[in-house]
């Protein structure tokens, strides 16, 4: 008899035991323990420093790789926005001379990081040409392009500054 009793609460211990393991928790402990779990910490103010520098660094890349003629000039300017944690760089080439503008004059701007062209303008002695990479479309408006290109280079840092128009 004490063996067939032993069984028994063994049985029921190990039914019990597999039962908690299972059993799924509550929505309350679900919400709990997601809020515990942040999903995005932000950068810290010195890794934001950083991330600004390197991405300094890739527009000058950009910059440097871009071979032009001598009748033409380039700037790049770098761009990290802290709420994507993506690097932009606007690659600006135009006329030397800058009597000559119009002439000829380009604005692209890249994904720092992987180089790939997001958006460009350029024009051509009057003859105005865009492209705007948008998932799969690639789009040709010129104002749409010189919106995009705003709002992809827009100063997160100046509150005075907004991204939307």
């Amino acid at each position: 008899m004490a063996i067939k009793h032993m069984l028994l609460l063994i049985t029921t211990a190990l039914f019990l035991c597999l039962t908690a393991a299972c059993a799924k928790p509550t929505a309350k402990e679900d919400t709990a323990h997601a809020a515990a779990t942040p999903v995005f910490q932000p950068p810290t103010a010195t890794e934001v420093f950083n991330l600004r520098s390197r991405c300094a660094d890739l527009a000058d890349k950009i910059r440097d790789d871009n071979i032009i003629g001598s009748a033409l000039t380039q700037e790049a300017v770098s761009h990290y926005d802290q709420k994507t944690g993506r690097c932009y760089v606007e690659l600006d080439v135009h006329m030397a001379n800058l009597a000559q503008y119009e002439d000829y004059y380009a604005s692209y701007v890249f994904d720092g990081q992987t180089k790939e062209l997001l958006v460009n303008v350029s024009s051509k002695k009057g003859d105005k040409r865009a492209f705007i990479k948008d998932g799969e479309l690639n789009l040709l408006d010129y104002g749409k392009a010189l919106e995009r290109m705003a709002i992809l280079m827009a100063d997160d840092r100046n509150p005075a500054v907004s991204s939307t128009h």
